[in-house]
This record gives structure tokens, C-alpha cells and sequence, in this order.
């Protein structure tokens, strides 16, 4: 059974990105530290990993891809020109599950707030690893953007960082 674990980061006040998409605010906790906050340990643990398009967008131009050898599926009904290798995906996060249950791969769903509201309502997230950073940026895009269905999580761990950040793994609850 395909596994999908929500791994983000999310600012004080409940937001993964400016308003205009930069995440910049981010790269202070990133370079203040010499750890990954879990993330290639993430990463070593799925086959692949899903994108909204303005993720995608946020990353796509990066120096160096930062999911090279995982399969790469971006949740967009338009295809955008790029020089990485990902596959454009128009259906739905069960077609999507359906698919790599072929490969037995899991999948690391990296954001946004949009694909995260679409696995959730589809009741298909087993896994939310949010990294809480300490800092308000009071106005961005939402972590969780309604309407999303009532559901029930475990508190299986959190983590404390010298730098103040603060990660909490939850379970879902069947």
C-alpha cells in the first residue's frame, strides 16, 4: 500500500509562502543549522514526490533538481517548459496512488496548500511531518486552505532545534 507523508514547513502564524510564493524567510533556519530537519531522510524513503505548479514554478530553475532519481509528478492542468524531468499530472491523488502502487514506491507530497487540501479531502495522507519555524510573516499562503473534511491524527513525535524550530510528526487516525 502507497504510503503518502505531507513533509512541510510552515511559518508561526500558518503560512508556507509569501503571498507572492517566495519562501525565502525559510533560508535563515536552513543555513543557521548544519541538520536537514529530517528531510533527506524523507526523501531516501519514497519513490516519489508530488508538486502543485506553483511549487513547481519555485524550484524549477534551481542550480541543482533537488529530487533527482525520484519520480516526479506535478499537479498542474497546463504544462509548463522545463528542463527537469517530471511527468504533468491532471487527474486526481487516487489515480495518482493507483499508479505507483504498480511500483511500490511511496510518495513525499512536498506542497503547496492547494495539493495538500486535494490529498486530504481525498482522505489520502497516512503522514503530516510540519516543521513549525519561529517566525510571523502575517500574510502568505495558508498550510491548510478550507474546505477541508474533519479527521483525527496521533502525535507520534516532535523535535526541538537549537534554532527554534520545532517539528511535529502525526499519524492518521483511520
Amino acid at each position: 500500500m502507497t504510503k503518502v507523508i505531507l513533509y512541510i514547513a510552515t511559518s508561526l502564524d500558518g503560512f508556507i509562502a509569501r503571498s507572492d510564493g517566495s519562501t525565502e524567510w525559510l533560508n535563515r533556519y536552513m543555513s543557521t543549522t548544519d541538520t536537514d530537519y529530517g528531510r533527506s531522510r524523507v526523501l531516501d524513503s519514497v519513490g516519489a514526490v508530488a508538486l502543485g505548479a506553483r511549487a513547481f514554478e519555485c524550484i524549477a530553475d534551481s542550480a541543482t533538481w533537488p529530487y533527482q532519481g525520484k519520480k516526479c509528478y506535478v499537479f498542474s492542468h497546463r504544462e509548463m517548459r522545463s528542463r527537469t524531468p517530471v511527468m504533468w499530472w491532471k487527474k486526481g491523488p487516487r489515480d495518482l496512488l493507483e499508479r505507483l502502487e504498480l511500483y511500490g514506491h511511496d510518495l513525499w507530497l512536498v506542497g503547496g496548500g492547494e495539493l495538500a487540501r486535494s490529498f486530504l479531502n481525498a482522505g489520502c495522507i497516512d503522514k503530516i511531518v510540519i516543521s513549525v519555524i519561529p517566525e510571523k510573516i502575517t500574510e502568505g499562503k495558508a498550510l491548510f486552505l478550507e474546505p477541508l473534511p474533519e479527521s483525527q491524527w496521533e502525535l507520534s513525535g516532535i523535535k526541538n532545534y537549537v534554532n527554534g524550530v520545532r517539528q511535529f510528526v502525526y499519524a492518521h487516525k483511520p
